[in-house]
């Protein structure tokens, strides 16, 4: 299981997952960041589950689910910047 810490604008994203044949197997998200809702960021979560270690498909995946909702101080980059960093480690 990796873990990366991405500093934001304002706060910071931390993640830690688990990357499995080229799959996410697990992951969480924390830090100092806010999303409105606050739910999103469970979705996003439970979204990430079982989708293809590649930046593009996470990409889309984050995009998807944080459509809509109000990023305070991060971006939907920072997001899929520390998902990736998070999972390199068991990628390779």
């Amino acid at each position: 299981m990796g873990t990366c810490e991405v500093k934001a604008r304002k706060g910071l994203i931390r993640v830690s997952s688990e990357v499995v044949g080229g799959v996410i197997a697990r992951v969480s998200i924390t830090g100092d960041f806010m999303v409105i809702p606050e739910d999103k960021v469970f979705e996003l979560e439970e979204s990430l589950v079982n989708t293809r270690f590649d930046r593009g498909e996470v990409s889309g995946v984050v995009r998807r689910v944080l459509q809509g909702s109000s990023l305070v101080g991060c971006s939907e980059e920072d997001f899929v910047d520390a998902i990736m960093c998070s999972g390199e480690g068991d990628a390779a």
